[in-house]
């Protein structure tokens, strides 16, 4: 593993309760065809910046600095090389947060796959939450389906429509590999190589990086994540 930080889990507290109106809307499975986009080329750097890793994990190490915390109903843990986040009971959710310095411009990779659970449910990315407790999120749901929003002062607005659904999202236990880059006002959202969506918004240029899982369903969910890389862009 090669780090520059350490990570926190926190399951009760402040990025809980900024995340809610983003992870207490359920997805709705649409009756449309997926959203079909041109594979476009990979987002690309501006002039004079290169790309660093800064970051990466394959969770082989549990000496490692991911916190582990086994609570009953929510929490993380290591499990067969992979760092596993699990929910226990319908409207559960929870979220990690990355406590590296603000990040500003960065590449955030990792592989997911839901383990366990009924339909239902979806992992989240947070980045840019700054000191104004501003923040965006990007969802992906086991109902093939991907959503954008953005939390300024209080407030949640979708970046895109609503949930849109994608083909390139792997159903079942199968795993997605996320990548979220972010430069300037722009950000681009990747899924097993295929491009999902490019949003811009200038509200929060810098900030801290978490990720987490809802679950809407009975049996609660059960996520694990593998092949962590996060690069900065400077």
């Amino acid at each position: 593993m090669k780090k520059h930080g350490r990570l926190i889990i926190l399951f009760v507290g402040l990025i809980i309760l900024l995340a809610a109106s983003f992870i207490s809307c359920r997805p709705v499975p649409s009756s449309t065809p997926p959203t079909e986009l041109p594979n476009s080329p990979e987002t690309r750097l501006p002039e004079g910046k290169t790309q660093t890793l800064v970051l990466e994990d394959d969770f082989s190490d549990p000496e490692s600095s991911w916190v582990t915390i086994p609570e009953a109903d929510k929490g993380g843990n290591y499990e067969n090389e992979e760092y596993v986040i699990w929910v226990n009971n319908a409207g559960s959710k929870v979220a990690t947060l990355l406590t590296l310095d603000e990040l500003s411009d960065f590449v955030f990779e990792i592989d997911v796959k839901k383990v366990s659970g009924e339909k239902g449910s979806y992992f989240f990315i947070l980045y840019r939450l700054d000191e104004n407790n501003n923040m965006y999120a990007v969802g992906v749901s086991d109902e093939l389906e991907y959503s954008i929003v953005k939390y300024i002062l209080g407030r949640a607005t979708d970046l895109l429509k609503d949930w849109t659904r994608s083909s390139h999202i792997k159903a079942g236990d199968k795993s997605n590999r996320l990548k979220v880059v972010c430069i300037g006002t722009q950000t681009d959202v990747y899924v097993n190589g295929y491009k999902l969506a490019s949003v811009t918004d200038d509200t929060s240029l810098k900030g801290q990086i978490g990720l987490g899982i809802k679950s809407f369903s009975e049996s609660g969910a059960r996520y694990s994540f593998d092949n962590f890389k996060l690069y900065t862009i400077e």
